[in-house]
C-alpha cells in the first residue's frame, strides 16, 4: 500500500492541491490527515475539498471551528476521530495529531524519551506511529517500530507531506513540492 499522510495545513487549500496532485502522480492510493486541517479564511472550500478527494483524516487542536463556521465545517470537525489504525498485512498504522494518550496535545518528537514512545506504541497497538503537531519532519525508529511526522503541510511556498510504501517492508519518504500556479515537484 503506498499512502500519502499530510498533518498541519491550518487551512492552506492551495498547499493541499499541490499535495494532491503530486502524490496521485507518485502513485498514492490513499490520503491521511494527521489534524489541524482547519485555520485559513476559506475553510468551506478546504474542508469541501478534502471530501472530494476522500482524505481521511483525524483531529488536531485547531480544528475546533469558531462558533460562527458554517455548517459543513462544524460538521466536519466533530466527526473527527482522535485516532485511527490501518492494518496493511503485518505491518499496524496508527494516525494521531499528537500522543494518542494525551488529550492535551502532547507532542512525540525526536527528543521524546524512549519510554514515553514505548507506551504510545502501546497505546496505538502499532508498528508505526504517524503524528504531525511539531510542523517538523521526522523519522525515528525505536526497535523495529517507526514514529513519522510530516512536518507541516501549509504555510509557505513549499507544501511538505510523507510518502510512505508498506509493499516489502516499510518505507518512508520526506516530499516537498511547490505552492502555486507553476507549482513544479521538488
Amino acid at each position: 500500500m503506498r499512502i500519502a499522510v499530510l498533518a498541519d495545513l491550518h487551512g492552506d487549500l492551495g498547499a493541499l492541491e499541490a499535495i494532491l496532485d503530486d502524490a496521485a502522480h507518485r502513485g498514492a492510493e490513499a490520503v491521511f490527515l494527521l489534524g489541524d486541517a482547519l485555520g485559513g479564511s476559506d475553510d468551506a472550500a478546504l474542508v469541501a475539498r478534502l471530501g472530494e478527494a476522500g482524505v481521511v483524516a483525524v483531529r488536531g487542536e485547531a480544528d475546533e471551528p469558531l462558533a460562527d463556521a458554517p455548517a459543513e465545517v462544524r460538521a466536519y470537525a466533530e466527526k473527527l476521530p482522535a485516532w485511527i489504525q490501518v492494518q496493511d498485512g503485518d505491518t499496524c498504522l496508527a494516525f494521531c495529531h499528537a500522543d494518542p494518550r494525551s488529550p492535551s496535545w502532547q507532542p512525540l518528537d525526536g527528543a521524546t524519551p524512549e519510554e514515553q514512545l514505548q507506551a504510545a506504541f502501546e497505546v496505538a497497538e502499532a508498528d508505526v506511529l504517524l503524528v504531525g503537531h511539531t510542523h517538523e519532519p521526522l523519522a525515528r525508529r525505536i526497535g523495529d517500530r517507526a514514529l513519522l511526522n510530516p512536518g507541516r503541510a501549509g504555510g509557505g511556498d513549499a507544501a511538505r507531506y510523507l510518502l510512505v510504501d508498506t509493499e516489502g517492508g516499510l518505507t518512508a519518504a520526506h516530499v516537498r513540492v511547490g505552492v502555486g500556479r507553476d507549482a513544479r515537484r521538488a
